[in-house]
């Protein structure tokens, strides 16, 4: 049957997601970039929050937490993701 060989390559996809969800984070430039991604992603333990709740907690303009989203999201998209 198939089914083993579909479980493991789900894992290898998510254990590919988890490592350039890593690599990600550690290509950003600040600690605000990084605890944006936190916040956007509920990585790190942080909880997920509105884009809203972030400008407020990091104490930036919500334009600024949309451009560092979008710098995330390309360079996901740069990963193949």
């Amino acid at each position: 049957s198939l089914e083993p060989d579909k479980v493991s390559e789900m894992e290898m996809e998510q254990a590919k997601e988890k490592n350039v969800f890593r690599n990600v984070y550690y290509a950003l430039e600040d600690e605000k970039e990084r605890l944006v991604f936190e916040y956007t992603a509920g990585f790190n333990g942080k909880e997920e929050l509105p884009a809203g709740e972030i400008a407020k907690k990091l104490k930036i303009h919500p334009s600024k937490v949309s451009r560092i989203r979008k710098k995330i999201d390309k360079m996901f998209r740069d990963r193949g993701i």
